[in-house]
This record gives C-alpha cells, sequence and structure tokens, in this order.
C-alpha cells in the first residue's frame, strides 16, 4: 500500500475512529479488563458488559479518566450505555436500524492498550437471531469494539467470540491444530430501539402501555419455529388484544425488517407516525396485522 492510500485511509476514518473509546473495567478488586466503548450521543456510550456500579469503570477521553454518572443495562439484551451528566462527546454515532448482508465488507475499530486497533472483514454466516459470524480473532481491544460498513455507518459491535474445532477429532488436537475464533457482531437489529429509548425517550413513553408480556425468541435448536418476538401474554381488552394479538404469537418482521426483542416493538410503537405492518406467526400459520402507534391510543 502506498503512502498516499495509508493517509487517505486513516483520513476517511477519522469520524467513525473518534467515536471509540477504550474502557477499564474492574471485575475484581485489583483486576482490570480493557474493552472499547462506543459513543452514540453527546452523553452515552455503549460497551457489551455489566458492572455491578459505576465506580468500577473508567474512559479514557482525551488523555483523561473519566467515570460514568450512571449506567443503564438491560440483562436481556447483554448490552450496557454509559450515561455522563454532562456532554463529552463531540463525535458520536447513533446506530443505523439496519440488517448486515453475508459477504459484506466490515470494517472493525476497537481502542486497545496500546491504541486503536483497525481490520476489514467480511461478513460470515448470518445467525438465526440477526447475529453475525466474522472470520477473525479476538484481539486486544475488540471486545466492544465498533463494526461500521463501507459508509461508515455504525452496524453494531462486537459481542464476544465463538470457538469451533473440526468434528470427529479429539478435543486436544482440535484445539491445537484444528480450532477456529469466529467474532460475533451483535446487530443493531437487536438493540438499535433500546438505545433510541435510552438517548431520546419519546414524550408518549410515559403512561403508555400496550398490555403484552414478552421476550425474545431465537429458536436454538428448534428451526421449525422462526425468530421473532415471544408473546407470552396478551392482556385482556387492551391494545394488543384489540389489535388481534394472542399469547403465543411470534412477531417476525415489523415494516418488512426483522425484529428479535421486545424493545424493538415497543420503540416503533412510540416513534412511528403510521401504524406497523406486522407479519405474525402461530403454529404454522402465518398472517399479517396492522398494529396502530402509540399515538393513536390517546
Amino acid at each position: 500500500m502506498s503512502l498516499f492510500s495509508v493517509l487517505f485511509f486513516i483520513l476517511h476514518l477519522s469520524s467513525p475512529a473518534g467515536c471509540v473509546y477504550a474502557l477499564s473495567h474492574e471485575y475484581l478488586p485489583g483486576h482490570f479488563e480493557i474493552i472499547t466503548a462506543v459513543s452514540i450521543s453527546p452523553t452515552c456510550a455503549v460497551t457489551v458488559l455489566q458492572f455491578r456500579e459505576p465506580a468500577d469503570v473508567s474512559l479514557l477521553f482525551e488523555g483523561e479518566v473519566v467515570s460514568p454518572d450512571s449506567i443503564i443495562t438491560d440483562g436481556d439484551i447483554g448490552l450496557s450505555i454509559l450515561v455522563f451528566k454532562d456532554p463529552l462527546f463531540s463525535d458520536y454515532q447513533m446506530p443505523i436500524y439496519s440488517e448486515t448482508l453475508e459477504g459484506e465488507l466490515l470494517r472493525i475499530i476497537g481502542q486497545g492498550i496500546n491504541g486503536i486497533v483497525i481490520i476489514e472483514e467480511s461478513a460470515g454466516q448470518i445467525c438465526h437471531d440477526g447475529s453475525v459470524l466474522i472470520s477473525a480473532s479476538l484481539s486486544d481491544g475488540f471486545m466492544g469494539a465498533a463494526v461500521f460498513n463501507q459508509q461508515d455507518l455504525f452496524l453494531g459491535v462486537i459481542s464476544g467470540l465463538e470457538y469451533s474445532t473440526t468434528p470427529n477429532m479429539p478435543e486436544f488436537y482440535s484445539m491445537v491444530d484444528t480450532a477456529s475464533e469466529t467474532l460475533v457482531l451483535y446487530p443493531t437489529s437487536i438493540w438499535y430501539m433500546w438505545a433510541q429509548l435510552v438517548v431520546n425517550p419519546p414524550e408518549s413513553s410515559d403512561g403508555f402501555r400496550f398490555g403484552i408480556t414478552a421476550m425474545a425468541n431465537t429458536s436454538i435448536g428448534n428451526s421449525n419455529i422462526p425468530p421473532g418476538i415471544l408473546l407470552i401474554s396478551v392482556e385482556e381488552g387492551g391494545f394488543a388484544w384489540n389489535c388481534g394479538l394472542q399469547p403465543g404469537d411470534i412477531i417476525t418482521e415489523l415494516n418488512e425488517q426483522a425484529v428479535y426483542h421486545p424493545y424493538t416493538l415497543r420503540g416503533l410503537l412510540l416513534t412511528s407516525e403510521d401504524s406497523l405492518e406486522a407479519v405474525v406467526w402461530n403454529r404454522n400459520n402465518t398472517r399479517m396485522l396492522k398494529i396502530p402507534t402509540a399515538a393513536d391510543f390517546d
């Protein structure tokens, strides 16, 4: 690569790389690990780990160490948002609500002990829950690393490592000779709306009740059941009930976008101006429903 190409590459990355910070986590007294956090607003940054309290966490910002004023964590999603009372980040990027395509060229940017780490790899297998496997090792700084597409749009974060071995090989030899490491991209199609509700909570969110108890369903071990938002219960006579939703329904798409988590449904209900077109699966039958937004329920 020529010097001109290297300089162009660095300049091209200046904006997305400016959103990426090193985060020190004291997981045991006197024991620290370095992970990556990504600024998504002037006062918020997202990362993959969950913490006991803000004092366990310190962010390296312009040569200084700062701690968040609070941390918003969701155990189901497995992410945390660090919240600072005063605006801290001038460079930030809210993730886009999009799905990654197999073979798409991705740019992974992390912050390790020795500074910024950048690689480019193609997206591999797309898992049933929308996660993306990327053939690369979990190098220093890649836990929580930001993943961008070729347009420098923020797609998600690296949430961990999948470790696979060659079938029919003794475990020891497989680990030594044939094991492969694969990074797991946690896509924004799962957590985008959660981040939106944290960073920009709509005024209509106060007191809004759709009337469901739901969970993410990723159909692990059962390929006959599609991934989506599983409705455990539906309040009789409530908004969801009047829309035609029933216990046991799985909402697989909203407005032609695959969905996996209840936050997505709530976020779209609160932020969309028009009714939502839902694809609903139940016992091998699929039907279409129109779901009014929160403004229609007032």
